[in-house]
């Protein structure tokens, strides 16, 4: 729920793209048994883009070999009956998705620029809000009702706020409502529904109405933890409205990060160890910003798995890819920050057990001169296979096997 998955876009989109180039534009090259048989089913370029994002990271890059073709595709043999431009507008589609690739892992995915991309993993426990127009007053004025709540995640003893209000559509000014309540539910997947925990209560304040509580605290949800949401309920005369906002609690947290074990420069790169205990040998995802000496400018962001040998007392290494403070030219020391993350629960429902550290007392690196780190861009097996499965494919396309470099 909390979790965007954009690893697997990064490195599927280049595939997706591809693979709908050659269904559009090289239709002679591939297999037309289904094309040409009345009433068989036909396989789109949405569709084959669609079966190409079902790859996974640890799937292995391939070349075009017989009997290893991308999914959907089927490369023949070349035939006098080739038609040249769309080879050529397939060849060019080709080279600029190669080029793509490599523009995209300038960097590694686990450490990526601090940017507007991935603002959500520095702001990541924020306020959320739905809400929509539902009813009118005396006077004809159409209403609409707004429910928020002020995190997407609340540690063990850490309340979640809700707050209701209505406003008119014409011009934004306050509405009052009716009524208005609220409940803590969580899902019962068996009877595929939810159930009341606990009713919250609202205060009135002004034309608003606020309530809190505290998740992990509530009976029906220290024993198991479950899929929760708040629900707001919203009145006016006749019309009501309700409104759900889903979130993560802990009971105990999976995690604790207790601080820096030790930071260093290790291979143009900077390599912080976090100082963590672990309730349970599961994998862990973690996320965290490494920020200038102000605390406030985010110059990177971390984004990786961690698969423990052993519970208890350990390090998980945080690595900052050497380009992205290169090219940033800001000097140490730096605060490591908007640390958070889940442990992975197998076979359970929800899967993931969040966790969060708070960023006072504040995590600091020692200081370190920006122009040290290295300026090299990201390399590694999987890209340099990625890119020969590329070139493959531009040779059976009957292209040059090589393309120029970003």
């Amino acid at each position: 729920m909390l979790r965007t998955r954009w690893r697997l876009w990064l490195v599927a989109i280049p595939i997706a793209v591809l693979v709908v180039v050659f269904t559009w534009f090289t239709s002679d090259l591939f297999s037309s048994t289904a094309r040409s048989t009345p009433g068989a089913p036909r396989t789109t370029p949405g569709r084959a883009a669609i079966a190409a994002i079902s790859r996974t990271l640890d799937e292995p890059a391939a070349g075009v070999t017989a009997g290893n073709e991308p999914a959907g595709v089927t490369v023949t043999a070349a035939t006098g009956t080739d038609d040249p431009a769309s080879r050529a507008q397939a060849l060019a589609k080709l080279d600029e998705t190669i080029q793509n690739y490599r523009a995209t892992m300038v960097y590694p995915l686990s450490s990526r620029p601090a940017d507007g991309s991935n603002k959500h993993t520095t702001q990541w426990n924020h306020a959320i809000l739905v809400g929509q127009p539902f009813a009118v007053d005396a006077a004809k004025r159409e209403i609409a009702a707004t429910a928020t709540i002020d995190r997407i995640f609340a540690s063990p003893g850490t309340a979640v706020t809700l707050e209701l209000a209505a406003s008119y559509v014409d011009d934004g000014t306050l509405a009052p409502l009716d009524q208005a309540d609220a409940q803590l539910q969580w899902r019962d997947r068996q009877a595929n529904e939810w159930v009341t925990a606990q009713a919250v209560a609202l205060q009135r304040t002004g034309d608003r109405w606020v309530g809190a509580v505290v998740p992990s605290q509530v009976d029906a949800l220290q024993a198991t933890l479950r899929e929760v949401r708040l629900v707001a309920f919203a009145r006016v005369g006749e019309l009501s409205r309700e409104f759900a906002l889903d979130f993560a609690y802990a009971v105990a947290p999976p995690v604790v990060v207790r601080g820096i074990a030790s930071d260093r420069m290790l291979d143009g790169q900077l390599v912080v160890e976090l100082d963590v205990d672990l309730a349970a040998a599961v994998p862990v995802g973690l996320m965290a910003t490494l920020f200038a000496a102000d605390g406030t400018t985010a110059i990177a962001v971390f984004d990786d798995r961690y698969f423990p040998t052993h519970a208890g007392r350990q390090t998980i290494p945080v690595r900052f890819f050497g380009k992205i403070l290169h090219d940033r030219q800001i000097d140490g020391p730096y605060r490591v920050g908007a640390v958070h993350g889940y442990a992975y629960r197998h076979a359970q429902s929800p899967d993931q057990v969040w966790f969060e550290r708070a960023d006072a007392p504040v995590m600091v690196t020692q200081g370190y001169a920006a122009s040290s780190f290295s300026a090299a861009n990201y390399r590694s097996p999987e890209t340099d296979a990625q890119i020969a499965h590329y070139q493959d494919l531009r040779a059976a396309l009957g292209g040059s096997h090589t393309t120029p470099a970003p």
